[in-house]
């Protein structure tokens, strides 16, 4: 699967024939969840698994989203969300696709949904569709959440963004070419990867950091 559109994503694991219960429930759909279901593929082959992610989007690679692709020569990254690897090699960051999470990896998706509620004694999920699911073992792995500044005024909720996820990267890829000038809060790794990969794209369009 591209993340060229989401809801591509989404409709292909909806219309999966889905079980009442499996063996291994993941909440989350990042880099946790898909290290977990590889090491239990090694160790049970066929246990029924079922991944459930808030993002639209099969699981992915984050580093790329504020280093590699932004080293993109045009806007085609923004639907392809292809990169050049350290190997000089032209690659996607997604780990799998939807298809082959199904066929090689015999894991059912669910995403762009929530677990709203989980009862670890009557071991089950239920989802903010109201679908509910019981399982043997369940693995959390819902990853962290930016913290986000209060906006003291309203009229310019629309040019705040926080970066985590694929959504953040396309909005603020597509604003740094408009020539507008940015500030960055948080001068961390990501604050400073950040800031270096909008300095390079405000070159080109005019626009400051």
């Amino acid at each position: 699967v591209t993340s060229e559109d989401a809801s591509s994503s989404e409709s292909s694991a909806s219309s999966q024939s889905l079980r009442s219960a499996y063996k291994y429930i993941l909440v989350g759909a990042g880099t946790a969840s898909h290290s977990a279901l590889i090491e239990i593929r090694k160790h049970d082959p066929d246990g029924a698994v079922l991944m459930i992610g808030r993002e639209r989007f099969v699981p992915y690679m984050r580093p790329p989203l504020s280093k590699e692709l932004w080293n993109a020569d045009d806007d085609a990254v923004l639907t392809t969300l292809h990169f050049t690897n350290y190997r000089g090699r032209v690659q996607g960051i997604e780990y799998h696709s939807i298809d082959e999470y199904a066929s090689k990896l015999k894991c059912d998706l669910i995403l762009g949904h929530d677990v709203v509620e989980l009862d670890p004694d009557e071991r089950f999920v239920v989802l903010d569709d109201g679908r509910k699911f019981a399982y043997e073992k369940c693995l959390l792995g819902v990853g962290g959440k930016p913290l986000e500044v209060p906006i003291v005024d309203p009229s310019i909720a629309d040019r705040v963004t926080t970066f985590r996820s694929v959504a953040d990267f396309k909005r603020l890829y597509a604003a740094s070419r408009s020539g507008e000038t940015f500030a960055v809060i948080g001068g961390s790794f990501l604050g400073s990867e950040i800031a270096y990969a909008l300095s390079k794209q405000t070159q080109k369009s005019g626009g400051d950091v």
